[in-house]
């Protein structure tokens, strides 16, 4: 009995663990560096230095990127941001020839992550879809848990039916991991997951109206992009036979949205930066 009135007391004293508010940013950064798949240096050195002055402007806590060369590309551009580090940078196998690819996702913080990694796509039934994700898993002030993702999903290049069943299996095997994730972490603290990034789908298109994927991802997660008008959010303007889109955003588990925002970057990259600040436990 009197280790259970010393067991109230101290629940008592302790302080509520209050939420924390992070800005997280998801940016596809076109080939980076340089823009294409072959540039040359000066290419690289231009293309560095603008995605480090806007780097400055959206002053994230933790950032998910795509199409990224290397880790050394990674680290030299986040050396603007104070007390930054590198969580992870994938090194996805390209199918042709088992290279190293140059479409890489990568996270980053100015937390250190307790742990993270990056995984390739597993080939389905069907199809094999391209890429894979990059995950951290990051102990907030509370204790408890945020479980990043960065993913770049199939782009919109192939025959739309192709193109389609490769965003679908990717999902399907990214609920999969984040759920296993979950569970995992779960059994240490309260978990929030943001999965941040380029899923080149979006549901205001009608090319797109059979697609399941945002269907799916939607039974889990909400999405950041629920409540904002399509001409508020889009992140990647048309061109020839493609619409403007909203394909950049953030599915989010466990925390609460305080704003999201599209932030023009310029000439940076052809798509534009997604900056969202949320509470997590």
């Amino acid at each position: 009995m009197q280790n259970l009135w010393w067991l109230v007391v101290l629940w008592l004293l302790t302080p509520p663990c209050l939420a924390e508010q992070f800005r997280i940013v998801t940016w596809n950064l076109n080939w980076f560096p340089g823009k294409n798949q072959a540039p040359t240096l000066a290419q690289r050195a231009l293309h560095m230095s603008e995605a480090r002055e806007a780097l400055l402007n959206l002053k994230p806590d933790f950032l998910c990127l795509q199409e990224v060369r290397d880790y050394d590309s990674v680290r030299q551009l986040i050396e603007v941001l104070p007390r930054f580090q590198v969580h992870v940078v994938s090194r996805f196998i390209e199918p042709i020839g088992n290279i190293i690819g140059i479409q890489q996702a990568a996270i980053c913080g100015n937390i250190a992550a307790e742990s993270a990694w990056s995984e390739s796509w597993k080939r389905g039934k069907a199809v094999d879809p391209p890429r894979g994700f990059a995950f951290s898993a990051t102990r907030t002030g509370g204790g408890n848990y945020l479980l990043l993702y960065s993913v770049h999903f199939k782009s919109n290049l192939g025959s739309i039916s192709d193109d389609i069943a490769k965003r679908e299996e990717a999902s399907r095997q990214l609920l999969g991991h984040e759920a296993e994730m979950e569970k995992t972490y779960s059994r240490i603290g309260k978990v929030a997951v943001v999965v941040g990034g380029d899923f080149n789908t979006t549901p205001d298109d009608p090319r797109f109206e059979s697609e399941q994927t945002f269907v799916d991802l939607k039974k889990a997660f909400l999405w950041s992009w629920a409540d904002i008008l399509p001409m508020d959010r889009i992140t990647i303007q048309g061109h020839g036979r493609y619409p403007d889109a909203t394909f950049d955003g953030f599915f989010v588990k466990n925390c609460k949205i305080v704003s999201v925002n599209v932030i023009d970057t310029g000439e940076t990259s052809d798509h534009r930066a997604v900056r969202m600040i949320v509470l997590v436990p």
